[in-house]
């Protein structure tokens, strides 16, 4: 979990900026299905201005504000990004979140006149992402349904977006791709610099790092094929110097 922004006029964060916790990996396969532990993001979204309420529409999707999330190099074992996201919330609402608790709970104006409340509770129905309930009433609460994916090298970038845009840098595929013995990697840089390409395993790990002084422009540097890839058929890599960070990049190892 990354944060939450673009908040709609007048909206924003009850109390302190959210943190996400992240169960055992048996609890993410017991409740809902996951291969891995599920993290879990627990906050309140609330009119801060009254001024600007949001009018919530009936018939088309109204935006209150914008999760964004991280995606760490471990995740860079598949071509496309699946992620699933679930509000805590079972298929009836009357049975409550998944989790002890009310789950998802939204509020809206109290137009009754004769209430003394300001505000009343609404009847939420959710739509997960990549996540779809199970027929049966127990756990896991439902499966894995990969709809929505996302080319990885879409979204796999810096952790400080503003590196990415950095004129005169860049990253390229290596050719061949896929290789056996060896390959050739090309990148350019604006100005005469030292600069690293790291490589990682698909678990995250740094197997290996090609650095030195570059000229400014084009560059390339070789790599050949090593014991510590024996282990592993994908090898992702970045370029890494001072001021940028590349996006990963995967090539592929041919089995020989």
């Amino acid at each position: 979990f990354n944060r939450i922004d673009q908040f709609h006029q007048g909206y924003g964060i009850l109390g302190e900026t959210p943190k996400a916790t992240v169960g055992n990996e048996q609890s993410g396969l017991q409740l809902f299905s996951f291969q891995k532990a599920a993290g879990y993001v627990n906050t309140s979204v609330i009119l801060l201005n009254e001024l600007h309420p949001l009018d919530i529409q009936t018939v088309k999707w109204s935006k209150v504000c914008r999760v964004t999330f991280k995606v760490p190099v471990t995740a860079l074992n598949k071509v496309n990004f699946c992620p699933s996201v679930i509000w805590d919330l079972e298929k009836d609402p009357v049975n409550g979140g998944f989790l002890p608790g009310a789950g998802l709970v939204i509020t809206v104006v109290e137009r009754d006149r004769s209430s003394r409340y300001e505000s009343a509770p609404a009847k939420p129905v959710v739509n997960h992402f990549n996540w779809a309930y199970s027929a049966s009433s127990g756990m896991p609460f439902g499966k894995v349904a990969s709809q929505e994916c996302i080319p990885i090298g879409t979204v796999v970038a810096t952790e400080d977006p503003d590196k990415t845009k950095a004129v005169g840098y860049d990253l390229f595929q290596n050719q061949p791709n896929p290789f056996n013995s060896f390959t050739t990697i090309e990148f350019t840089l604006p100005t005469a610099q030292y600069a690293t390409i790291v490589f990682y395993d698909i678990d995250g790990v740094v197997k290996e790092t090609i650095e030195g002084n570059y000229e400014a422009g084009r560059n390339q540097i070789q790599l050949t094929k090593k014991p510590w890839m024996i282990e592993t058929s994908i090898v992702y890599y970045r370029l890494v110097t001072k001021k940028y960070t590349s996006k990963a990049i995967s090539m592929t190892l041919i089995r020989a």
